[in-house]
Formats: structure tokens, sequence, C-alpha cells
């Protein structure tokens, strides 16, 4: 991350030692294949195949010391980007401090969770300026930690500025250096690959080799590779990396912009993002180099995310995505990158040697500025092109001659082989036969000229040769490969795969080989024991939303026709069962249907050989998000009554506007309205709901409860089939949705009449609401109450507490507690809601005031990903009102989290009443 402007308000936050600390990771049950370095490649050390790291960085543990949104933002960035590295920015002070254990286990947690999903982890040290002797004290540890896991990389240190690069490279009394850092690492017995920036905030890399100042590897080591950080406002970008990554593996570790043609926090003009980050990312892609975008955050700029909702911003995070995940789909169309190769030495100055001259040399052609171009050394014969490293297909080509010199293009050639040198097996893939656009314009007013190739054939080498006289001339030059320009819905399609985490057998299977399955196996149930052997795939379900479910399994003629697959998901008919003939072919993938399935891993598809006469091959599932709408998506219509008449609400009689509140009532809109307990039979207030979809919908009331109110209020349902009427009773608290029930509405029809005809008390009028049948539930905010004993269960409250209703119309429900002003830590209440379903939710408490209360009790709040004990609450104020603790916080479903308050160390009387937990 740059130092300037992009790092939020440091808040650390203090943690006990978390329940879920984990002890050093030194066994793992899963984890990706070791890496190396080799030349200017990243390659698996067992095979020396070729592994190119892209990814995002995962913020907030260089700021806060629980982390935020870790375990999530790691699943959606694996799953819907397609991320398979994740560069994770740690604190020194952090790691060293007090709450170390804590902050470790953290740590620890989240490289586990990313080696079980065969994706590698960068530890960066995320610290600023010239390395430090407590970065070595750093390392020492660190490394021991993690030496030798095959999903950690080590990122020496984050972005040096501020010095020379002779301090950079071997210190000075201030500061121990890069290589002392490399050499502490491998002190230790760690092989792990390592990563170095350079110098201005880990861009600079040229002086590398000009200089002299390459790092020495040590005996044992994986390698190591150099990072650069990569922005709008930097210059020669080409010649400080690209020049490097001829010879040395690159990491552009972090990149991004912040939308528009101004950057406010560098106070510079910079090239808009529709030009500059299509066109970075292809340069990239050009050089085969390893990326990590910054930042995987809704608030680290330059940000990915929209928000919490892993929307992705317009101007940064939507190209990332879109270029991750074509990188997964072999079938989408994507640069291809690799090696420059070419003629050596520029026309200026043809005996140098080089091809590395960012101006004039071979590389220009693919050093992501149009503005520079090849000038061959001789008139004749000059060419630029890649080393692919591994042979693909060719299937379009963009290119751009140098201004004003399109002519000098006619007649060129864009050629393949196998062989280095062109000697042999060369074949024309395109040649330039008209004269391509040549404007003199801004870079990114020019028009490239795309090629089709129809050439189906592989080629390690693809070079450009201009024709005879042309001295080249060729200015940009990008090779793609793939065919499809939508890349398949990668992180919208899950698949759960034979011998996956995510499987549960009941039974015994046989693994088998022969053809037609995904991925490495099937099995089948060797046609025995029938009804006792099942497969459950059970993914994890990162949107809620309507998924189209797939299985496969291996054809054959002894296969049964009668396979039965459960579907169990969040709709109204589950589960669901589906029967698949397998003597039928398996592949490509077989629809079972399109279901509702709520985010988490409530929902499976299982496969058995109950009622079956043949054999059953289970292989794999497949969970394709089709939408957020359809069948599951919320349709919820709520009509509040307001002070005036709408097209769907109709008030006769006078009805009096109130806000009193004695329970903590959250009213829909600004507050609610009563008869007066007058005018009976002449008042009344009818909801017409606004129908679209016809359908069975659930339609609830809301009212505020009093004891003054009638215990028989009349309403009337009119729906498709008729009329119904309940009587509901008003004095019973409403604090939540009262349904009345299910009924079936048509688009235009319908509605909800309330009176006061026969009552005898007041009547209370705030909204209605109409839920579809099977579509998304509504997540409703969950309080939970001291004094209500059907909350008991999610309740634990300490001895010592005294009820007491001295202060009144401050608290929910019948009375509340306090703690005698004893501030002896010995009193405690810890709430534990049970949620519906998992997601962001902001957490408010009630409690009732006065001056003799504490201003300083203390809030602990557990959630999906950490513990936050940073929080207190001043009950001096505010007392009877909902008050906001925190910031907004993950939780699961279930009773994973929780909240606690106590009175250690408070300087006056503690009062527990009600919390409330409020979806966002």
């Amino acid at each position: 991350m740059i130092a300037s402007g992009c790092l939020p308000v440091r808040n650390p936050v203090r943690l006990s030692v978390l329940a879920l600390a984990l002890a050093a990771v030194a066994s793992l049950a899963a984890a990706p294949p070791e890496l190396a370095t080799q030349g200017n490649q990243v390659v698996v050390k067992s095979t020396g195949e070729p592994v190119r790291l892209t990814g995002v960085n995962i913020a907030s543990l260089e700021w806060r010391i629980d982390g935020q949104n870790l375990l999530t933002s790691l699943q959606v960035a694996v799953q819907e980007w397609k991320s398979n590295v994740i560069r994770l920015p740690v604190d020194r002070t952090s790691w060293l401090g007090g709450n170390a254990a804590s902050y470790k286990a953290v740590v620890d947690q989240f490289i586990q969770a990313a080696s079980d999903m065969d994706v590698y982890v960068i530890l960066d040290l995320h610290e600023f300026g010239k390395t430090r002797f407590d970065d070595v004290t750093f390392w020492n540890d660190a490394a021991d930690r993690y030496k030798n896991n095959p999903a950690v990389l080590f990122g020496l240190f984050n972005e040096p500025h501020g010095t020379t690069w002779e301090v950079w490279r071997n210190g000075d009394s201030e500061s121990p250096g890069i290589q002392a850092l490399l050499e502490t690492v491998r002190a230790t017995g760690a092989n792990n690959i390592v990563l170095a920036g350079g110098l201005e905030y880990a861009f600079k890399l040229f002086d590398i080799l000009d200089g002299g100042h390459e790092l020495v590897e040590q005996p044992g080591g994986n390698g190591i590779i150099y990072d650069s950080h990569v922005y709008p406002w930097k210059s020669y970008i080409q010649h400080q990396v690209g020049t490097v990554g001829q010879t040395h593996p690159i990491l552009i570790g972090e990149i991004g912009h912040r939308g528009g043609t101004y950057d406010s926090v560098q106070n510079r003009v910079v090239k808009d993002h529709t030009y500059w980050v299509p066109n970075w990312l292809d340069w990239i892609d050009s050089h085969n180099f390893n990326w990590t975008g910054w930042c995987y955050h809704d608030d680290s700029s330059p940000r990915m995310l929209l928000d919490w909702n892993y929307n992705p911003t317009e101007y940064w995070g939507a190209y990332a995505k879109d270029r991750l995940k074509r990188y997964a789909d072999p079938d989408a169309l994507r640069v291809v990158g690799g090696t420059v190769i070419g003629t050596t030495g520029t026309r200026s100055d043809p005996n140098s040697g080089e091809l590395t001259s960012y101006q004039r040399g071979a590389v220009a052609a693919f050093g992501g500025s149009s503005e520079t171009y090849f000038d061959a050394p001789t008139a004749n014969g000059g060419w630029t092109g890649l080393d692919l490293i591994t042979p693909r297909r060719i299937t379009r080509i963009k290119y751009l001659p140098r201004d004003d010199y399109g002519h000098l293009m006619v007649g060129g050639v864009f050629e393949g082989s196998n062989t280095a040198d062109f000697s042999s097996g060369v074949v024309t893939l395109h040649e330039v036969d008209a004269e391509p656009a040549d404007a003199n314009v801004a870079e990114e007013n020019k028009v490239p000229t795309i090629a089709t190739v129809s050439d189906t054939g592989s080629y390690r080498y693809v070079r450009y040769r201009g024709p005879d006289g042309s001295y080249c001339n060729v200015a940009l030059i990008v090779f793609y490969t793939g065919t499809n320009a939508d890349p398949a819905p990668a992180g919208d399609v899950i698949v759960v795969d034979n011998g996956s985490a995510a499987t549960t057998i009941t039974g015994s299977w046989g693994n088998a080989s022969g053809s037609g399955y995904h991925g490495s196996r099937w099995v089948n149930d060797g046609n025995t024991d029938k009804g006792n052997r099942s497969i459950r795939y059970t993914p994890t379900i990162i949107q809620s939303g309507d998924y189209e479910v797939f299985v496969t399994w291996a054809q054959h003629q002894s296969r049964a026709t009668n396979v039965p697959y459960t579907i169990s998901h969040a709709g109204p008919t589950s589960p669901d069962l589906e029967e698949r003939d397998q003597t039928e072919p398996g592949l490509p993938w077989q629809s079972l249907g399109v279901y509702y399935f709520e985010a988490g891993t409530s929902g499976y598809v299982e496969v058995s050989n109950a009622g079956t006469t043949n054999y059953v091959s289970a292989d794999a599932a497949m969970f394709v998000r089709r939408s957020t709408g359809g069948s599951g998506a919320e349709v919820n219509i709520v009509i509040d009554k307001e002070d005036v008449d709408t097209d769907e609400v109709y008030t006769e009689g006078p009805w009096t506007f109130s806000t009193y509140s004695p329970s903590g009532y959250t009213f829909v809109g600004d507050g609610a309205y009563h008869d007066g307990g007058s005018g009976k039979g002449e008042k009344s207030v009818l909801f017409t709901p606004d129908i679209t979809e016809a359908g069975d919908y659930e339609v609830s009331v809301r009212w505020m409860a009093h004891s003054s109110r009638s215990t028989s209020v009349p309403i009337v349902v009119t729906h498709a089939n008729g009329s119904d009427i309940h009587y509901v009773n008003q004095q019973d608290p409403s604090g939540d949705w009262y349904p009345l029930d299910t009924y079936t509405f048509t688009p235009g029809t319908g509605d909800v009449l309330i009176h006061n005809g026969g009552t005898t008390g007041h009547v209370s009028v705030d909204a209605v609401r109409f839920h579809k049948a099977g579509s998304a539930p509504v997540v409703e905010d969950v309080v939970l109450d001291t004094d209500n004993a059907a909350h008991a269960a999610y309740i634990t409250r300490s001895s010592g507490w005294t009820a007491s209703t001295s202060v009144a119309g401050q608290f929910n429900g019948t009375n509340y507690y306090h703690d005698g002003d004893t501030r002896d830590g010995t009193r405690s209440v810890t709430f534990t809601p049970n949620l519906t379903a998992g997601g962001t939710y902001k957490v408010y408490l009630m409690w009732t005031s006065a001056t003799s209360r504490a201003s300083n009790v203390p809030v602990t709040i557990v959630h999906a990903n950490g513990t936050d004990t940073s929080q207190t609450v001043n009950q001096k104020s505010y007392g009877g009102q909902w008050r906001q603790v925190g910031g907004t916080y993950e939780f699961n479903a279930g009773t994973g989290g929780s909240v606690t308050i106590t009175n250690t160390g408070t300087n006056g009387y503690v009062i527990i009443d009600a919390i409330k937990f409020e979806p966002q």
C-alpha cells in the first residue's frame, strides 16, 4: 500500500487470547504445491511447471489486530474472483506486541484456510521507509513459524523509500538492509520464496541490475521474486520494472486506480481509468508477471470493493475481477505473455546488443506505452516477439504502428514457431496487407488494429517481423489466446468433486477410472448394500440466490436407470427428489433444476443407491448462480401507515400519530397511529399492495403494544380466493411482525383492512407486510430482553443483578437490572443470538439513564471475524433508546456470535436491559 493517502485511520483493537487460537502451522490437511523460482518464472518445484500467481491484497491486519472480514474476503476472492494468491499485509508491532498470541492466531487461521483451498499467501511485512532491526526480530519468529510451508511466501518489507540503494541492500547503523532480512529467513531453515520491493515505495527495480544491488540467495532457498507497486502516477514503468522482468521473476504486489483523470490523494492528473487500467493489465499479462491488486477492501484506496457485499468498484474492481476470471477460464479471450525476444540493438545504437531499451528496443512493442516503438538496428529483418514458455494457440493480435508510420507495417507478418530462432516450422499467423491506423494523437485515443487468427496450431514463440526497409517501427503488440469474449461466470460456479472436504461419504464406495468423468476420478457403489450408500456434496454458497444444480456420472449400460438425487435448499419445497438414468451420458453436466440457496453451507445435493437395482456412479456436483432474483429473490412488500394517503394506503377517520414506545418498539417509518379509543366503527386503514408477481404471500401486521390497547382488533384480508378476518390482541408486545396467514394474490388484486369496529380499547396501526412464499426469507431484527423468559436460552447472566422498574418509560419489556454499583468485575451478561442468516449486522443496546450510571461500561462483541473488546457505552444518557455499539460486524448464522457486558472497572451503576441485532 502506498504511504500517501491509502492507509485508513489506525485503530488497534485490544484482544484477549482467541478461543480459536491455533498452534503454529506445522502440518497441513491440504496445501498447494511447493514453489520455486527458475529463471524469470515461478514454477512448481517438483515438476518445473510454470505457475502464475494472480490475486488481491486482503488488508486490515496492518491497522486492526483482529482484521476485518478476513475469512469471508478470502472465500469470495478465491471462489468468486478466482484468485490463486493473497497478499496479506501484517503489522510488526502487533506481531511482537502484548497481543501477539491473539494476532498470530488470526494469521494462522487465515493461512490454514487459504492452504486448505490450495491458495498461496504472501505474508507481507507492511512497513515503510528503511528496514529496522525489529524487522530482523519479526522474521526470526515469522519465518520459523511458517518455514517450509508450501502455501506461504515471505514479503520481506512492504515499501522501502527515503534511502539509497546501498542502504536498501546492505543497511547501515540504523537499518539492517534487505539482504540481512533474506539471510535471517534462511537462517531459520525456511526455504520459502521471498519477495523484495525496490525503492520509491517499492516501484523502482532497475538499479537491482544496473547498480549491482541484486540480492544473493542463500543455499537451500527457493528463490527471490522482486516486488513492484505500480500506480497511475508512476513513470517509466517498463524501464523500472519490465527490464528486470526479462531475467528475474516479478510480482506487481500493488496496482490500482481511484477512477477518473485526477488523483486527489496524489494531487496529480492521471490517465483515465478506462484507458490506464486495461492497458497496464495487458502490460502485466504480456510479460507474464504475477500480480495482486490493491485493495480488496471497501475503504482502503484504491479500493476494489464498493461494499462488503463484495460488489466491485466500476473504476478498478470490476476490471480486476474480470481479468482474474479470464485466467481461470480456458476458453476466455485473454492476453498471453512471456519473455521478450527479438533483434538486439536499436537504429541509433545497432551494436548495443540490447533488446531491453524501453524506448526503441524490441521490448518497446510490449512496454505498455504506444508512445514508444521498436526502431530496429537494420532496415531489413528486424523482429520482436515473445517466448511464451508454454505453447499457445494465438487467436487474436492487436497492434499499433509508430505514429505516422503505418505504411511501414504493410507487408509485415506475425509468425509462430516452436523453434526459438524461427529457423524451422514457421507459420504465418497474420500478414499486414493494409495500412493500419497511425494517428499522431494522445495514446488513449489511438485506435489499434485487431486481427483474428484462423490458424489452430500452438506455438511457444511468436513474433512480428517487419517488411524490408521498415526498421520494424511497431509501437504496440498484444497477443491473445482463447475465443470466448465473455468468460464463464467463475465464482458464480461452485464445483464439489469427489474427495474434497465438502463431500460426506456414507458407506463404502469404490474408486474407479476409465473415461467420461469430472476431475481425477469417480466412484461406484459396487451394486451392493442398497439403501446404505450415499455421497453428499455441500457447497459453500457466497451469495444467497437461485442456483442451477448440475451433477455428472460415468455413463455405462450397467448403471441404474433410477438413481435418486436429493436437493436440500432454502425454498418452500425442500427437499426435492430427482431421478436420473445413468445409462444416459453424464457429461456434459446434467441439470437437476434451479433452487434457492442461502449463503453458507446449509444446502446440499446427495446421491444414493436407495431403490436402485444396478450400479450407481457418483462423480461431482456443480452449483451455478443464475440470479439473486427469480423464485429465490426476496419479494417483500412493506406498506407503512403515513400521515397522508397514497396509492397503497387509504384512511377513514382521524388517527393520532405517536412515537410513544415504553417497550423499545421499533417503528416502521417515523411512528405509529392509534384511534384514540374513540369513533368506534368509523375509523379504518386500507393497505393495498402493488402485487406484480402472482403467488402465495405471507401477510403480517405490526402495531405498538400497550395495556390500553384493544384485545380484539379486526383485520380483514381480501385475496384471490375470497376474504378472511383475524382478531389480534394489541396488548401483546409486537416488537416483531405478527403473521396472519399465507394467501394467494394475483397482480392488481388484494388488500388488508384494519378497523376499530367493535373494539373497546385503543387500536394501533403501524404497517403491513406481504412476503412471497419461497423467496428469500426476511432477515428480521433480533431482540433479546433480560426479563423475557422466551429469551432465557440465549442470555447467560451471572448472579448479583437486581431487577428494577424505578426509571419508568426507559426500558424494554417489564423491567431492567442493575449491578448495585459494585464495580468488581463479577457481574456480567452474555447475549448469544440465534441468527437465521449470516451477514452484516449493527448491534444496539438499551438501558435506563441517570447521573448515577457508569460512563464506561465495557462491551465485548464476538463476531465472525474475531473479537472487538474496544467498545464502551455511557449509560448516563440516552435512556430508553436503542443506541448503536461499535460499527458493523459480520455474524454467521446460528449462535456463534455474542455480546458481553460486564462491570469491570466501571465508575457507576451498570444497567442491563435489552439488545438488538439489526441486519444491514
